[in-house]
């Protein structure tokens, strides 16, 4: 995770919170994770649904140690949380109908980069849909930066995910897209 989403939020607050995010995301019934791994059984993928997204950050505030992580990496995470909301204010300018969360989210993907272009994030996509269907979820949502030059747009976009709208977090916009399962 770290190495593939340096620039996320979880990743800025080190390696201990990432093995305590997972802990919490594998054990939770509002989450699931789905991976894949290569020959030698390294994670070489992973992405993780929940759903219920609106009430994450506060069950992730109240059962992983993400107050003090963030309170102890402070300059990094505002750091970051600028870097985004940056990258993404272009974006924002008429950027049109606002999306509350309100479905399921595909909160996180990554792939490493040697095993980029080999099909896994789609493969992953196929497992959640899969776990959707048998759940009768019938559409979910991914959120990713608002920011030309973020490949996860054209990513979605070639796996027909539909433009939803727009979402702002922290400063930041996101573009929102939707997906039946």
């Amino acid at each position: 995770h770290v190495s593939c989403l340096n620039d996320s939020l979880v990743g800025a607050l080190g390696a201990g919170y990432v093995r305590a995010f997972y802990r919490y995301v594998t054990n939770s019934d509002k989450e699931f994770v789905v991976m894949e791994r290569n020959h030698d059984d390294r994670i070489v993928a992973a992405a993780v649904l929940s759903l219920e997204p609106a009430t994450l950050n506060r069950r992730l505030l109240m059962q992983t140690p993400l107050l003090p992580r963030t309170l102890g990496r402070l300059p990094a995470v505002l750091a970051l949380l600028r870097s985004t909301a940056r990258r993404s204010r272009r974006a924002s300018e008429g950027s049109g109908t606002y999306v509350p969360a309100t479905r399921p989210e595909l909160i996180l993907i990554f792939t490493s980069a040697e095993d980029r272009g080999k099909g896994l994030a789609s493969a992953l996509i196929l497992q959640i849909e899969h776990r959707l269907r048998a759940l009768d979820v019938p559409v979910y949502e991914v959120r990713t930066v608002s920011d030309p030059a973020n490949p996860a747009l054209s990513f979605y976009r070639g796996r027909a995910f539909v433009p939803a709208g727009h979402a702002f977090r922290l400063g930041t916009c996101f573009e929102v897209f939707t997906r039946s399962t």
